[in-house]
């Protein structure tokens, strides 16, 4: 192999890269950690739909791990609904719909959004606040 030719290396991630300061600059419009607890709440004067909610949820679990503020970025249905107060009719369906379409990956009942999909998140969210 020379040296104009690529390794495979290249390819490989370690699974922690993503735009953690976008995440930031985003998430800091529509919620708050409470630094003891590391409790995630939402904003009030920001309107998000379910699936919008458990995306910036999912985020800043994210950005939390990123910190090593938390052990794992994965989050189930039924933390989203305990820790937001999102009804548990609404979150079931967004939940199952937004593994579908692998927005969220996992097993079981532990899911996060997958580090290629972060940019995407963070644009959607980024026009939520800052709309055209």
């Amino acid at each position: 192999m020379n040296k104009e030719e690529s390794s495979i290396e290249e390819l490989f991630s370690d699974g922690a890269h993503f735009d953690k300061a976008g995440a930031i600059k985003v998430l800091k419009a529509i919620l708050i950690i409470q630094r003891d607890s590391h409790d995630i709440y939402f904003k009030s004067d920001i309107k998000l739909t379910t699936e919008e909610k458990i995306l910036a949820y999912a985020l800043a679990r994210k950005v939390l791990v990123a910190e090593k503020m938390a052990a794992s970025a994965k989050i189930s249905a039924q933390e989203i609904s305990e820790r937001t107060g999102l009804k548990k009719g609404s979150v079931d369906p967004t939940f199952q719909a937004l593994k579908t379409t692998a927005m969220l990956i996992g097993s079981g009942k532990e899911y996060e959004i997958p580090n290629h999909h972060i940019d995407e998140v963070i644009k959607r969210l980024s026009l939520k606040i800052n709309p055209k």
